[in-house]
């Protein structure tokens, strides 16, 4: 999905993913200054926001039907 939608990690995404963790700890700032000078902790921190990006893309295009079932049959389907 990220290949064929070509998603890049969106830098004020991660931005606000690495504040909204920073704001748990008592220094914020010294945490956001860890997390910048950390190049593998920013590739994380760039993944998750991908993995974000790419359930928002799939989620824009996902179509629901929705289907009234009894809830035996719901519960005698096959696994799948």
């Amino acid at each position: 999905m990220i290949k064929s939608e070509e998603l890049k990690a969106d830098e004020e995404r991660v931005k606000a993913i690495i504040a909204e963790m920073a704001s748990a700890y008592e220094d914020p700032t010294e945490v956001i200054a860890y997390y910048e000078k950390n190049e593998q902790m920013m590739n994380n921190m760039r993944n998750v926001a991908l993995e974000e990006q790419a359930i928002d893309a799939l989620l824009a295009k996902a179509q629901v039907t929705e289907k009234e079932v009894s809830f035996n049959e719901l519960m005698n389907q096959p696994a799948a």
